[in-house]
């Protein structure tokens, strides 16, 4: 259903803000009434979404793509599988996430026709798993895994061919590597952390060189730090620090290496308050949420950080918060709300 502008949103913006009149379609699972949650993790160039929806009686997770035009394909990889979760889709539709197999999250590659090639790291037992994060335009895919309590991450070449990397200085300080983002150019960014467990910016060339960074006011304890979760093709990061109080900032660092800070109008100062940024598209917009003292979240989208619309779902169906998750060039958002019965809807905001 179609939500106009004026009852789906609580939305104001600074003075100077492109940003106007936009709509929210909400959406779930169709023929799904008991269906516990629908959430959208990424939106394509064209509009199309994909995300997972959870069923209300089994607590099955499948995935979905949801076209532009609203229509709706739900998967599930393997068919019976108890968990597929989506995390990416390109301007193909080709998506990409990770799957259940036992007690083992296994990675996939799912083209629009549903052929599925799964990405696996060998023996599956208890504490190991993969997942693709990312896919850019020529359909290399990057991602981490879980082997040993340590994550790796990895580049998947589109014939299938497998590069595995982490991105610690040495062995000695290395606990953890997760790649998030990748460029057309096949540059790819992400966090790591050390024995410490704060976690430091990365960026890794084509050639595999990696250079570290962390943002302005980034914690040193532990759970702190900086966490880039998104890259756009000309190579600005987007991400959040943790302080001390474990409270989140927002960024975005610029090719240039310079940083801005993002900490918008209600965010608390508290544990898992503040400002997370988690997409930024080609034209440098960002979009995430803030959370305050009563830790609902509400959206935003920013041209810069002096240009900032905030939004909502309307009444009882954003009352426990608005989450984007995607955004694509024309500015539309794809993320979840959280409503009075603690059930997610899936959404699509259009500029």
């Amino acid at each position: 259903m179609k939500i106009s502008a004026a009852l789906a949103l609580a939305c104001f913006a600074f003075a100077g803000s492109a940003l106007a009149d936009p709509t929210i379609t909400l959406f779930d699972a169709p023929g799904r009434p008991k269906a516990d949650g629908t959430v959208a993790t990424a939106v394509n160039g064209a509009g199309d979404v994909t995300g997972y929806w959870i069923t209300h009686t089994t607590r099955r997770i499948h995935g979905f793509i949801r076209m532009a035009d609203g229509t709706f394909e739900s998967f599930s990889i393997p068919p019976r599988t108890n968990e597929t979760s989506p995390t990416a889709i390109d301007d193909s539709d080709t998506t990409i996430g990770n799957y259940r197999h036992g007690r083992t999250d296994i990675g996939f590659v799912r083209t629009q026709a549903g052929t599925v090639a799964s990405i696996d790291f060998g023996k599956r037992v208890k504490n190991t798993g993969v997942s693709a994060e990312a896919i850019a335009s020529d359909g290399t895919v990057t991602g981490w895994y879980l082997q040993n309590k340590r994550y790796h991450s990895f580049v998947r070449a589109p014939d299938g061919a497998i590069t595995k990397f982490r991105a610690g200085p040495n062995s000695s300080s290395f606990d953890g590597t997760v790649a998030k983002a990748i460029t057309p150019s096949g540059v790819i960014a992400g966090y790591y952390s050390s024995n410490d467990d704060v976690a430091h910016g990365f960026i890794r060339a084509a050639d595999g060189k990696i250079k570290l960074f962390d943002a302005p006011g980034a914690g040193t304890r532990t759970g702190a730090g900086t966490f880039a979760a998104a890259m756009n093709a000309s190579g600005a990061i987007a991400g959040a620090t943790r302080d001390d109080n474990l409270a989140w900032h927002g960024f975005v660092r610029h090719t240039d290496g310079s940083i801005d800070m993002f900490d918008l109008n209600g965010a608390g100062a508290d544990q898992n308050q503040g400002t997370k940024i988690v997409a930024i598209n080609d034209a440098g917009a960002v979009t995430g949420y803030v959370v305050g003292s009563d830790f609902i979240g509400h959206g935003f989208v920013a041209a810069s950080k002096d240009e900032v619309a905030y939004f909502d779902a309307s009444g009882d169906m954003g009352a426990r918060g608005t989450y984007p998750q995607g955004l694509n060039a024309a500015g539309e958002i794809a993320g979840y709300t959280i409503d009075l019965d603690h059930r997610m809807h899936g959404f699509v905001r259009t500029p």
